[in-house]
């Protein structure tokens, strides 16, 4: 295999810039490239593909505005593209090297202050958003809106990539109606402050292709007392009106659904097509007067509150848990009303189970035109039997979607084409932007504004896989496939494809927090050993080796995994085939 070469005359003289300036940490070394070019889309078919073609030259770890500037000034002159990178936990392809170059990783950018008499935090672009909560739990404070993937995501990263429906969004809207001011650092190297609603908007959901967020200052809030409830509904009819009626009470702080059990995420395997059951995770910032009055139907039941505040606490892995055991997560997320949430969830029931085809769905009820939906499809990776009906089952749902005032929660590398098809006003101000400040297409290139694949031509690859599977093939129902965990093999070549690469690990491990580099955590091994496993690289570069060995087996990344995967049974095995490999 073939991995693209980093020995270009332009990135060599950059290396020989950032070795005489002395201070910047940087690496060219393959290990700790293939550990950061990607992101949570790594979980998914396109991974494979993209390994060969979407890898950085460099990776650096800036630690100040200063060093920023410098890096980018110098790209500029060499002519180098740079990708910025966060947390790493988006589903559709941002921090993917589209162009090689650089991939400038903010994680050591991670300072924050709190202002007493504003009430307001100002972060660094790579401070994590757990460990600001943390912070501010400490001193009797919160955050008015998080992410789902607050252990693992970053401020900037999540305001870059969206910052819209979060926990906390029912009452305090966006992260964008937060924010008071933000630092960016234009294409060009110049710092800019923006502070009104308007300015700070261009930055929000744009995949850093018009500058780097450096900081972001946002008002918190007084902590306040919340009151879980879990629910159960036997149909969508009943799902239906419990969710409308939730809509309408005050204070509702969140409310999550899903097709699984939020109680009983280790048994996700018996979740079949078109299931019901649907649970609900209501949480109040005031008690309900009479919570079983309320809900007082005969297809709900109303579970204890203890059972309540045990889900609640593992609030961070649901949307992440349908991937356990498996190799290959289809994900497709979109912002619905209630109302055609039940059409679409009616449509998927039908098309999944007509296929035979295991899907999860789940969602964030914000209010009742504005609700999160995730649809998930556990997969083998097979490209005919699975992996193409699957896909094209999704883009049926999604034009369905766009065709009733429904859209995509977010575009990125893996959604252009919607974008192309249904959005494409908004694709075209966002290619003028990027022209006016951005003109030699320096930061993230290729993100939202070009893409090689069609809407045309994905109607004809899904056209003609459907026409093989009912007529070529018989109508043969595609085929479903035991979960690598339940095999008990640690041998087997899928176990490094297990991880969804969320991060959530990353700050649990001490290896890391010593020497934060993504290679030294769990989710960086996973992701190259998953790579030189796949691609039959040998031997082992030896960052990789250094990496794997400073793994202390202390468990702690066990403990946060939302896929349960036996991490440091894995460890101790690799490092017995090295062992044994240099005897």
């Amino acid at each position: 295999m073939k991995f693209p070469s980093n020995k270009s005359k332009n990135v060599q003289k950059y290396i020989s810039a950032l070795m005489e300036n002395g201070i910047i940490a940087f690496s060219n070394k393959l290990g700790d490239r293939i550990a950061v070019s990607g992101d949570l889309s790594g979980s998914s078919f396109h991974h494979h593909q993209w390994k060969r073609k979407f890898i950085a030259d460099l990776v650096i770890w800036p630690k100040s505005v200063s060093q920023i500037q410098f890096i980018v000034e110098l790209a500029e002159k060499l002519n180098l593209s740079l990708t910025v990178r966060g947390g790493g936990c988006n589903y559709f392809g941002s921090t993917h090297p589209f162009n090689g170059g650089i991939i400038l990783d903010l994680k050591r950018m991670n300072q924050f202050h709190f202002n007493l008499e504003a009430k307001t935090m100002t972060v660094e672009a790579g401070s994590v958003i757990s460990t600001v909560m943390d912070y501010l739990n400490r001193h009797s404070l919160q955050l008015c809106v998080y992410p789902t993937s607050s252990l693992s995501a970053t401020f900037a990263g999540w305001l870059s990539t969206g910052g819209s429906i979060g926990i906390g969004s029912s009452i305090y809207g966006e992260f964008l109606s937060q924010i008071e001011k933000l630092a960016v650092l234009s294409p060009t190297g110049k710092i800019i402050e923006v502070s009104t609603k308007e300015e700070i908007s261009l930055y929000v959901g744009s995949l850093g292709l018009f500058g780097i967020i450096t900081s972001i200052t946002f008002r918190v809030v007084p902590q306040f007392s919340l009151f879980p409830y879990y629910l159960q509904v036997e149909s969508l009819t009943t799902l239906n009106s419990t969710l409308s009626k939730i809509a309408e009470l005050e204070d509702v702080y969140f409310c999550f659904f899903s097709n699984f059990g939020l109680h009983s995420l280790r048994n996700l395997h018996e979740v079949q097509s078109g299931n019901v059951p649907f649970y609900i995770l209501l949480v109040t910032r005031t008690q309900l007067n009479s919570a079983d009055e309320f809900f007082d139907q005969a297809e709900i039941t109303h579970y204890s509150k203890i059972l309540a505040q045990e889900v609640w606490q593992d609030r961070f892995k649901f949307e992440l848990a349908p991937k356990k055991g498996n190799t290959v997560l289809i994900s497709q997320h979109y912002k619905v009303s209630i109302e055609l949430l039940i059409q679409v969830l009616k449509k998927a029931n039908f098309k999944f189970k007509k296929a035979q085809i295991r899907s999860f769905y789940s969602g964030i009820v914000v209010s009742p035109e504005q609700i999160r939906l995730s649809i998930s499809i556990p997969s083998t990776g097979d490209l005919f039997d699975h992996l193409l009906p699957s896909k094209a089952i999704l883009h049926g749902l999604t034009n369905y979607i766009y065709q009733n005032n429904g859209c995509l929660y977010t575009l990125g590398l893996l959604n252009f084409i919607y974008g192309q098809k249904f959005e494409s006003s908004q694709m075209k101000l966002l290619k003028k932007r990027k022209k006016a400040l951005d003109p030699s297409s320096r930061l993230n290139p290729g993100k939202l504004t070009y893409g090689t694949a069609t809407y045309f031509r994905m109607q004809i690859l899904f056209g003609l896989n459907s026409f093989w599977r009912r007529h070529l093939r018989g109508g043969r129902k595609s085929r479903e496939r035991k979960c690598i965990l339940e095999t008990k093999e640690i041998q087997s070549p899928g176990i490094f494809d297990l991880c969804s690469s969320c991060g959530f690990c990353r700050n649990k491990c001490p290896a890391y927090l010593v020497d934060p580099n993504e290679v030294n955590s769990p989710s960086g091994r996973f992701r190259l050993v998953s790579t030189m496993v796949e691609e039959k690289i040998n031997p082992f570069p030896s960052e990789f080796i250094d990496s794997l060995f400073r793994c202390t087996t202390c468990q702690a990344c066990e403990k946060i995994c939302p896929l349960e995967i036996p991490i440091v049974n894995i460890v101790e095995y690799l490092r017995a085939k090295i062992n044994s490999s240099s005897k």
